[in-house]
């Protein structure tokens, strides 16, 4: 059952050329050193990643990766090179650095969020759960737009 479909903004360390702007396209950041999960850790999205940087006519430039949001976010903020965060992390912030939106967002870098269960289990507690889901998940959506979401990692 698909909960919810996740983006990724920018993130930049606050003293960026890029950092003011209202928006930043894919490829923009092709040209940048990237901080990223390890590619073990999100094949799918990290081929996604590097397709952009092809497209654009570059090759991707790792530059250092974490496998949590935070070693990553701190590394940005290091002046490392530019990071992706999911959009439902906005709350998670790190002093010096800054989110810029990705626009237009590329569709191959959505990253859904799906609940995997058998549908003929007649367990009790199932439609409880998943009700709770889909009720926690619409409350993140909401603040992640309000700015507020809770904090996430991959």
């Amino acid at each position: 059952m698909l909960l919810a479909n996740d983006r990724f903004d920018a993130v930049l360390p606050a003293d960026h050329r890029l950092a003011g702007r209202a928006a930043i396209r894919v490829e923009e950041l092709a040209t940048e050193p990237l901080v990223l999960f390890p590619e073990a850790q999100g094949p799918a999205l990290y081929a996604a990643i590097r397709d952009r940087c092809r497209v654009a006519g570059r090759s991707i430039q790792v530059a250092a990766t974490a496998p949590r949001l935070h070693g990553q976010l701190s590394l940005v903020a290091a002046g490392l090179g530019i990071g992706l965060a999911r959009t439902q992390s906005r709350s998670l912030e790190v002093a010096g650095t800054v989110r810029v939106p990705l626009k237009p967002y590329p569709a191959a870098m959505v990253l859904p969020l799906a609940a995997l269960y058998d549908p003929r289990s007649r367990h009790p507690a199932l439609p409880l759960a998943l009700a709770a889901l889909r009720r926690a998940v619409a409350a993140r959506a909401g603040g992640a737009r309000r700015g507020e979401g809770a904090a996430m990692t991959h």
